[in-house]
């Protein structure tokens, strides 16, 4: 709802209820990332990565984060990272956006392939943003600042 103060103090709850609760780190990135903090956005998913170093969600976030700033080649790390340790549509439709932001077209249709054989659906969305409507940092910082 853009009400970043209350979304601050949830999350400040959940953080304090259980500091290895990967989801308050994504939580707290995904705010600083939505409020045009990236560097602090990058930081709490490094924190949550440091503590759940196998969760591809965090390392998601952080690329979702880097996106946001404009450095692909960081967001490319951070979602092969993601991809090691698991596989699942949000990842995919992530690392198309990476790659597509990088020229990599062979990797885009790679990805998109992949999400075909496993009968997983390119979002709305991530389509919008193929078609050029919108750019990989509105993508991230407006609306619900993901791929979805």
């Amino acid at each position: 709802s853009g009400n970043v103060d209350e979304a601050q103090t949830l999350a400040d709850a959940l953080y304090e209820s259980n500091l290895e609760l990967p989801d308050s780190y994504a939580l707290k990135s995904t705010i600083y990332r939505m409020s045009g903090n990236n560097k602090k956005a990058i930081e709490w998913a490094e924190n949550g990565i440091k503590i759940n170093s196998n969760n591809a969600e965090l390392y998601r976030i952080k690329a979702m984060a880097y996106i946001a700033k404009g450095d692909y080649e960081e967001a490319k790390k951070a979602i092969d990272t993601a991809l090691e340790n698991d596989k699942y549509s949000l990842l995919y439709m992530t690392a198309i956006v990476v790659e597509n932001e990088l020229d990599n077209d062979d990797r885009v249709k790679e990805l998109k392939d992949s999400m075909k054989e496993d009968n997983l659906e390119i979002s709305e969305k991530t389509k919008k943003y193929l078609k050029g409507k919108i750019s990989a940092k509105e993508m991230f910082t407006e609306g619900t600042g993901d791929v979805e």
